[in-house]
């Protein structure tokens, strides 16, 4: 699920929501059944810049248990989750795009990119909501 929009912010202030954001709700795990279940990593996300942008990096893993022995779990190798990009075309002004790589993740993704509304409104309509299941 890619997201691109613009906001009225800078970079600096867009990080530091970003990063506080994450520190507060990472990491957890999401189970997926049979005692499978999906690790999203806490720490810092900052990757690095990539062609003039600043990238931040939400790493996961799949765990699964092992027959032998059923309380120990073996995990993927990380991999990015949420990936978010950013750069300043101009002063105050913010063209950020991310994307949620993971669909067991997209509610947190929704929710994430709500929290960041309250501070940067034109945000509200950039994830439409959930197509109802099934008919009336």
């Amino acid at each position: 699920m890619p997201i691109q929009t613009i906001i009225s912010t800078s970079a600096a202030r867009f990080e530091n929501w970003f990063e506080d954001y994450t520190r507060k709700n990472l990491p957890f795990t999401i189970p997926m059944g049979e005692g499978h279940y999906l690790g999203v990593i806490g720490g810092p996300t900052f990757d690095g810049e990539k062609n003039g942008k600043r990238v931040h990096v939400i790493k996961g893993f799949h765990a699964k248990p092992i027959p032998s022995e059923p309380d120990v779990h073996m995990a993927s190798y990380d991999y990015p989750v949420i990936e978010v990009e950013f750069f300043e075309p101009s002063e105050n002004r913010l063209s950020v795009s991310a994307h949620c790589k993971e669909p067991l993740l997209i509610p947190f993704f929704r929710t994430m990119i709500d929290s960041a509304s309250k501070y940067w409104p034109e945000l509200l309509n950039i994830i439409k909501p959930e197509e109802p299941k099934g008919g009336l």
